[in-house]
């Protein structure tokens, strides 16, 4: 009956209170703190400002201000469960922003638990419009805190209004701007009618799993692996039903309401609505098939000598590093789109057979890899498509090595002229240099091109001389580029010195003749070891 009082008993009076002060001091919380750094900012530049914007001594003039906004923003919140539907409606509305984020995080929760229990891309695509939906009930503001601040600020200073009055002021402005009561009431609204629509689809999907999860097989505890699909539907209809159990008996709103004060009231105090996030650390730190014994950092950049600046020191070091660079990248980027989870959803979107799912996946890479074999280790790790029962890794290495090395074959092919164009310029490069352009040289007078095989391309790579040279190295050996680069830096060195040192006068002649020296010296260097000029032809462009 429309109207009616239809309660979950999941609130009181008590709940709702603590709800209004949880939530009240959460959403001021940026508000108050942004206006205490502009005040503080105005105070320091001498601005006129109000007698009663002056702290008082004795008392806490950011305390009384988060009073104040919270007492502001709670003023129209309801302080009880509402009577009824449209009780519950308007209720909603003046909540404020906060609460309708916690309601969408709720839906959002559920839409996700019907993607996984969905099969095929039609109930994935309706799934995909609902979410459309929710994520578009709101229109947000783009304006920032900072901006809104300012403004309000400047107004009220010229205006000589009191402190208390521009904070309430500005909280009622800001509150306003992430959501006015009439776009919250559409926007709750919207959150309902979604319900309603996917309602049918989620009722299906979760009467259609199993409710006996069954025991994941070849996992152990602490290996990281993920439950097996089948365990993991079960576990998601087991919850998605318990969710429309809860909304079948009463208005959506009242119900999505209800459950989001009395979950927010329970949580500590400014904690963020929970979202679910991965993160995957994309570093050097990792393998390549094509140079299979250079898998740490420290095996193939040249950078992190010198504090990290070390790469400055040389052209090739440059570009060996510009070249492990995106080597590695390509690595990481396919092991991020190789989730097994995608993987699986993939292959239902297309309705392969269980029982040859990971053959027809293991196949499908092979051919866009002008068919590449496939290694046995990576049909072993895809054996997870055709049983649900088994476990879902968390990665898929194996997988990732061997399609990146088809990619990276290329960014080698690309990147070893580069670097055998800065070798040659180089004055006085070492004998593992020297053997490697050679070797270089003839594999591309081999009839193979300026793309070598890839047995060819990963020997050169994996054997690449520039990532093991040194600064040591360079300073025994004496090389031209050395000396330069050490009388340049003793003069830079001591004319910095000089500067400093201008005022004290018992150092003058001292630091004066330093000076002499050290650019004497860099200019000697520089005549009689100048930099080599590229030949025609060479790559000596800067990577």
């Amino acid at each position: 009956m429309p109207g009616s009082r239809r309660s979950s008993g999941l609130t009181d009076g008590a709940t709702w209170a603590d709800y209004r002060r949880r939530q009240g001091s959460w959403l001021v919380r940026p508000l108050v703190t942004e206006v205490s750094r502009q005040l503080a900012v105005l105070e320091n530049s001498g601005a006129a400002l109000p007698p009663s914007w002056a702290p008082v001594p004795g008392s806490d003039r950011d305390a009384r201000m988060r009073a104040l906004a919270r007492e502001t923003v709670v003023r129209s919140w309801p302080d009880a469960p509402p009577d009824d539907d449209a009780e519950a409606l308007d209720a909603a509305a003046h909540l404020g922003v906060a609460a309708f984020d916690a309601a969408k995080a709720t839906l959002l929760h559920m839409l996700r638990l019907g993607y996984l229990l969905a099969s095929t891309r039609d109930e994935r695509n309706e799934l995909a419009a609902h979410g459309t939906s929710v994520h578009g009930a709101l229109a947000r503001s783009r304006q920032r805190v900072q901006d809104l601040v300012r403004r309000r600020l400047d107004t009220e200073r010229k205006r000589y209004t009191p402190l208390e009055t521009a904070v309430a002021r500005l909280t009622e402005e800001f509150a306003t701007t992430q959501g006015t009561p009439e776009q919250l009431r559409v926007a709750w609204q919207t959150l309902a009618a979604v319900v309603a629509r996917a309602t049918p689809l989620l009722t299906r999907l979760s009467g259609g799993a199993s409710e006996e999860p069954a025991a994941p097989r070849g996992s152990a505890p602490g290996t990281g692996a993920r439950p097996a699909l089948r365990e993991r539907r079960a576990d998601a209809a087991a919850q998605m039903r318990c969710y429309l159990d809860y909304f079948s008996r009463g208005d959506v709103v009242t119900r999505l309401l209800e459950l989001t004060v009395a979950t927010r009231a329970m949580v500590p105090v400014l904690a963020e609505v929970e979202q679910p996030m991965e993160l995957v650390q994309v570093s050097s730190d990792t393998r390549t098939l094509l140079a299979p014994g250079r898998d740490a950092a420290a095996e193939k950049l040249t950078g992190f000598q010198l504090h990290h600046f070390g790469a400055f020191y040389k052209d090739s070091w440059r570009v060996n590093d510009w070249m492990w660079g995106r080597l590695d990248g390509c690595g990481w980027l396919v092991h991020l789109l190789l989730d097994p989870r995608r993987i699986q959803t993939v292959l239902e979107n297309d309705e392969v057979a269980r029982g040859a799912r990971a053959r027809t996946f293991a196949d499908s890479l092979s051919r866009a890899l002008d068919d590449l074999p496939v290694p046995g280790d990576v049909l072993a790790d895809l054996a997870f498509l055709d049983d649900e029962t088994a476990s879902v890794p968390v990665s898929l290495p194996n997988l990732a090595a061997w399609v990146a090395s088809a990619l990276q074959e290329h960014v080698a092919a690309e990147e070893l002229p580069a670097v055998a164009a800065q070798i040659r310029r180089e004055q006085r490069p070492t004998d593992a240099a020297r053997a490697w352009l050679a070797e270089f040289d003839r594999s591309r007078s081999a009839g193979t091109g300026v793309a070598p095989g890839r047995d060819v391309l990963a020997r050169l790579t994996a054997t690449c001389p520039v990532a093991s040279e040194r600064l040591a190295d360079e300073a025994a050996r004496r090389t031209p580029l050395f000396l330069r680069t050490a009388t340049r830096t003793a003069a830079v060195g001591t004319s910095v010195v000089a500067g400093l040192l201008r005022p004290v006068t018992a150092l003058r002649p001292t630091v004066a003749v330093a000076r002499l020296l050290t650019r004497a010296a860099h200019a000697v260097t520089a005549r009689i070891v100048p930099r080599r000029p590229a030949r025609p032809g060479e790559d000596g462009g800067e990577r």
